[in-house]
This record gives C-alpha cells, structure tokens and sequence, in this order.
C-alpha cells in the first residue's frame, strides 16, 4: 500500500506546484490583454506620444486609435476613455495631423491653436488635444467622479511627451 500511495502523493504535489506555476505563468501573460478595469497601466507610450497615467485611471484606463476627418483627409485620433462598469468614457482625444493637414486646419478652425499640443522632432506632425464634455452625464456620483478625472486631464497636457 505504501508504494502506491507514496507515489501518488509525489505526482499530486508535482502536478499542483506545475499547475500554480502555469496559472502564474498565464496571469502574466492575460493582464496584458485584459479589459482596462482588471490591470493597472502606470504608463501610455504609442502613436509618437507617451505620458505617465494619473493614478486615478489606471485601472479604468483605454486607448483606441482610429482614423478620424473626412475622406481623401483623415488623420490618426486616440481617444482615451474612463472604463465605469461597462461604459466606456471619453476623456480625451489626441490628432495627430501632417503638416499641410494642420494648415489646412489652422485656416478653418480658429480653435486650432489652442489645441495644438506640440510637433513630432522631425517637425512632419502635429498633435492637438481635446478633452470631452461631460454635461450629457446625469449619475451625480459618475459626474464628480468625470470631474475629477478631467482635471487631471488637463495637468495632464504640459507632461505628455511628443517624440
């Protein structure tokens, strides 16, 4: 009986210490890919920017690039958005335009300059901010809570780094 049980005993405790080590394994490799409320990102660095995230996001934190403008014009836009539950927030959005695009701009929109957040080292792009409005938002707690995290957004412009 010994023999029998001795080695069961042996395979159980090696197949459970393989299978905490791949369930680490596997958490590591998920949270990269996890939905924003389930990790904590200290740190935003793509698209020709990066910035340190406010504490305050990090676990609700996301990023989503697309192609913004109108046909023949687009240009690359992130949006940053606050995860609440499952409602995805915008905070802010961040163009990034061509040169001409910008001139183009500057001509049409008398708001342009006030947006510009910087240009790119080698003077190609240029990158504006705009933060959303959240007065269509009525949860009071929700509201305050969007309060907060704009104010930050806006300390956040004079530390994002344009490369």
């Amino acid at each position: 009986m010994k023999k029998i049980i001795i080695p069961l005993l042996a395979m159980t405790l090696l197949f459970c210490s393989c299978r905490d080590k791949a369930s680490e394994n596997a958490g590591d490799t998920s949270a990269k890919g996890d939905a924003p409320s389930a990790q904590s990102i200290a740190a935003y660095d793509e698209n020709g920017i990066s910035f340190d995230i406010p504490e305050m996001w990090q676990k609700n934190f996301k990023a989503v690039t697309r192609d913004a403008g109108s046909a023949g014009n687009t240009y690359p836009q992130t949006d940053f958005y606050y995860t609440e539950g499952e409602r995805d927030i915008r905070l802010m959005s961040i163009g990034k335009f061509t040169r001409d695009q910008w001139e183009n701009l500057k001509k049409t929109e008398k708001s342009a300059e006030d947006a510009m957040l910087g240009e790119s080292a080698d003077k190609k792009h240029v990158y504006s901010i705009f933060y959303e409005n959240h007065d269509y938002i009525n949860e009071s707690g929700l509201r305050d809570t969007l309060n907060k995290i704009k104010g930050e957004a806006e300390k956040l412009r004079d530390k994002i780094m344009i490369k």
